[in-house]
């Protein structure tokens, strides 16, 4: 690996046994994260079939098989040094709370992706892309630990990233086929089972079913396919533009509440979804409380569910409207800010864009007396009016609306409005409990990175602020905003710009 790019090496395994989730999850992060960084994947196991793949998702290979876990740990120590810090990244049900602190040495950074918080955390950051509410209830955490929870971390490749962006959807066509996909192993054969359900409920349209690179269940599927009245074709592993273009055409995707969920959602796709491990069941509730898909339950009790239930769910799930907002395939952004200022002296601020679940969080902003006093209009803001303006900016595609957490309390937010000459109207502001610490100027630094990247042909940044706000003031200087004295003439205001295109 260079030696001159900090290193993050990713400890993941995959099976047969326990799919190959947790190995793809790395392999998408690893493409947000080169070539900036040197990327390495350390493992015990890893099928054959999908080294190749894997291979070409990084810099370097570790062959961690027939070590002992004390050999491990002095391997994985040598990531980061006190010159070159290093990040080492955990996905995995193995990595405990005693493993965390064996690998926390020598100058390297921890992080966790985890989805079933099941022992305490002491690594400098977990991600968990499930869209769950007071997520962080769930979890026992250091006091160090900063968490990355939701959609806006979505752990995607890149191919879905930017399928996210375009914000396509599913087809409407009767005639289109149903997409059945059950990840890397499909332990439980789900695939069979399922095109036997569609048979017994009297469906006939087309099927895709994909299979896996570890699936070991093809005989089974083959079987069930020609049970099935209408045509079957399956697919081996397929690559990600195939999947896309499968995802757009299809009726309805049948998967799993996994990462394939995600990205599926991320393509456009109508889903049907379910759980038949555990670690499923909490993105399963996720998805379908928040009303983004359709769910039936225990995929692994498919065979015994009630074929009217199953035709009604499917009818609903097929004509459903897409929530292509729901994922915008900017989680990359929002993670590359979070690994950056891992390996600095300062804090995390973990930034991701506003939801209507913050709309009460903004308000309680706006209304506090010292916001109120350094605002241009001190009227006091009324909640009704302000949730019909929140939606309403939240919705726009003139307006970004950024929210940032310190350690997983709430810490400050960043909004840009577009107007019709490329500039972006700056308005930002700090929780009372977080003043005086510098985060005003580090999230105007960090929201002008999501600017830059979401909307590229912004000219320039403008701001205008009080001329009794010292604060705001020494934030826009650090941030090299200049002071234009000609555009706005109102007494005891300043005004600011930044020019990003010359």
């Amino acid at each position: 690996m260079a030696s001159n790019k900090v290193r993050v090496v990713f400890r993941a395994d995959g099976s047969s046994t326990i799919g190959l989730g947790h190995l793809f999850r790395c392999t998408a992060l690893a493409a947000m994260l080169r070539p900036q960084y040197a990327c390495a994947l350390a493992s015990r196991e890893c099928p054959t079939t999908v080294r190749a793949i894997l291979h070409s998702g990084f810099d370097d290979w570790w062959d961690l098989s027939g070590m002992s876990r004390e050999e491990e740990f002095e391997r994985l120590n040598t990531v980061g040094s006190a010159e070159l810090p290093g990040v080492i990244v955990l996905d995995g049900y193995s990595f405990d709370t005693d493993y965390q602190r064996g690998i926390g040495g020598r100058g390297s950074r921890l992080v966790c992706i985890d989805d079933i918080h099941a022992y305490s955390f002491v690594s400098d950051l977990v991600i968990n892309h499930a869209p769950i509410g007071n997520l962080i209830s769930k979890y026992d955490l250091s006091q160090k630990t900063s968490t990355a929870f939701g959609l806006a971390f979505s752990l995607l490749r890149t191919s879905f990233l930017r399928a996210a962006r375009e914000s396509a959807a599913s087809s409407l066509d009767p005639k289109a086929p149903f997409y059945i996909a059950f990840g890397g192993a499909d332990v439980y054969n789900v695939s069979s089972q399922l095109i036997l359900k569609l048979a017994e409920a009297g469906y006939s349209r087309p099927i895709i079913v994909v299979l896996g690179a570890a699936n070991e269940h093809t005989e089974a599927v083959r079987r069930a396919a020609a049970q099935y009245p209408g045509n079957v074709v399956i697919h081996q592993s397929l690559d990600d533009d195939e999947m896309i273009k499968f995802y757009r055409s299809c009726a309805l995707a049948f998967l799993p509440a996994s990462t394939t969920l995600v990205e599926a959602m991320a393509a456009g796709a109508r889903t049907l979804t379910g759980f038949y491990v555990d670690n499923q069941h909490e993105l399963y509730r996720g998805f379908v409380d928040g009303e983004l898909t359709y769910g039936l339950g225990d995929w692994k009790e498919i065979a015994s569910l009630d074929t009217g239930k199953l035709r009604e769910t499917v009818s609903r799930a097929a004509t459903a409207s897409v929530r292509t907002t729901a994922i915008d395939g900017f989680s990359d952004l929002n993670l590359r800010a979070l690994f950056d200022q891992l390996l600095g002296d300062d804090d995390l601020l973990v930034g991701r864009p506003a939801t209507d679940g913050d709309a009460v969080t903004y308000f309680d902003w706006v209304n506090e007396a010292a916001v109120r006093q350094n605002s241009i209009d001190q009227t006091p803001v009324v909640l009704d009016q302000h949730i019909e303006w929140f939606r309403g900016k939240l919705r726009s595609d003139n307006s970004l609306l950024l929210y940032y957490e310190y350690r997983s309390q709430s810490c400050g937010q960043v909004r840009f409005d577009l107007n019709d000459r490329r500039e972006a109207l700056l308005d930002y502001s700090i929780d009372h409990q977080m003043r005086g610490r510098g985060f005003g100027a580090r999230i105007l630094g960090l929201g002008e990175q999501q600017l830059r990247a979401r909307f590229p042909d912004v000219s320039r940044i403008v701001a205008v602020v009080k001329t009794d706000n010292p604060a705001s003031q020494r934030a826009l200087e650090t941030n090299e905003y200049r002071i234009v004295n000609d555009r706005d003439p109102r007494v005891g205001l300043l005004t600011y710009e930044k020019q990003l295109i010359t």
